[in-house]
């Protein structure tokens, strides 16, 4: 099919040439992740020569949806996460891929709807439980948010400075003078 039989298509026939590429495309997936699986049992690796086999693999072995693999490949840690969901949970995703999400705004958390594909590694974590394989409902997600942020406040340095010795207390333990003159330097402190 070339560019001019494309353009003397009807729409109609366009959209049905449309759905007859992606079944190809999924049945492609399909048989790329079964003769994966077929030279990988006779010790070969073809992953590290087309790496695209990686996920087709996980096709075939039923771990992954094929509408998954297509809509979400180029991601890498969101295959990986939707990998872990129930087939149904998978294919609902591919079908609508917005999910709730909890957004915290100071002490008060909204929702918002956005598309699993625009979300960071970090907020499919929070979103995609892979352990307990569901979507969290947005009170699960702020639990986690709300942690991040204790656990952030525990991290940041506490310290003192007892200028008569000159001794700096940093997180609990002792520094001399020329660690308080560097940190002063360059205004860590």
């Amino acid at each position: 099919m070339d560019d001019a039989n494309l353009k003397d298509m009807t729409t109609e026939q366009l959209w049905e040439a449309l759905k007859t590429e992606i079944d190809n495309l999924y049945r492609g997936v399909v048989k790329v992740g079964q003769l994966t699986l077929e030279l990988e049992s006779r010790g070969q690796k073809p992953s590290k020569r087309y790496p695209v086999t990686r996920w087709a693999r996980e096709v075939a072995l039923g771990n992954l949806t094929r509408e998954a693999y297509v809509a979400f490949s180029g991601l890498e840690y969101l295959v990986k996460a939707v990998m872990s969901l129930p087939v149904a949970v998978q294919l609902k995703l591919v079908e609508d891929p917005m999910v709730s999400v909890c957004v915290l705004a100071g002490e008060k958390t909204t929702e918002r709807r956005i598309s699993v594909l625009d979300l960071d590694s970090r907020a499919v974590k929070t979103v995609i439980d892979s352990e307990r394989h569901v979507i969290r409902t947005v009170a699960e997600q702020a639990v986690i948010l709300n942690m991040g942020e204790i656990k952030e406040m525990t991290k940041r340095p506490t310290y003192s400075h007892d200028p008569e010795t000159g001794i700096l207390h940093l997180n609990g333990y002792y520094a001399g003078p020329q660690l308080l003159a560097y940190l002063k330097k360059h205004r860590l402190i």
